[in-house]
């Protein structure tokens, strides 16, 4: 007897596949990823700005670790504003995407800044 679900599966497939030829058509794939990476290598200039906030590596890619006051990552888990992954007491992890825009960066470090200023 013949599958009900071949229809589906075979509907599905074929959405994946345009998906993942529009993804790789000209390119898009890397002006997304260009994207995210530029967002934090804006986030991280300005979170290292910061007193209080000490960078953990480097930052190339879309993805940054920071050590900061806890005091300052509760007050932010609090507001809910900024979604970031606490990865410890007093550490965090940023990811950007390529949604994220200028405005959205620079009013996470505001934030950022305020918590931590909050903190002292």
């Amino acid at each position: 007897p013949r599958s009900t679900l071949f229809p589906y599966t075979t509907l599905f497939r074929s959405f994946q596949s345009a998906q993942l030829t529009a993804y790789l058509t000209n390119d898009l794939w890397l002006r997304l990823a260009d994207s995210s990476n530029r967002q934090m290598a804006t986030l991280a200039q300005r979170l290292g700005d910061i007193d209080g906030i000490r960078l953990l590596e480097r930052v190339d890619v879309n993805m940054a670790w920071a050590e900061l006051p806890s005091a300052a990552i509760d007050a932010m888990e609090k507001d809910g504003e900024v979604v970031f992954y606490r990865m410890g007491a007093d550490r965090i992890r940023l990811v950007t995407s390529w949604q994220t825009t200028a405005d959205e960066v620079n009013r996470a470090a505001d934030l950022f800044e305020a918590a931590v200023a909050a903190a002292r």
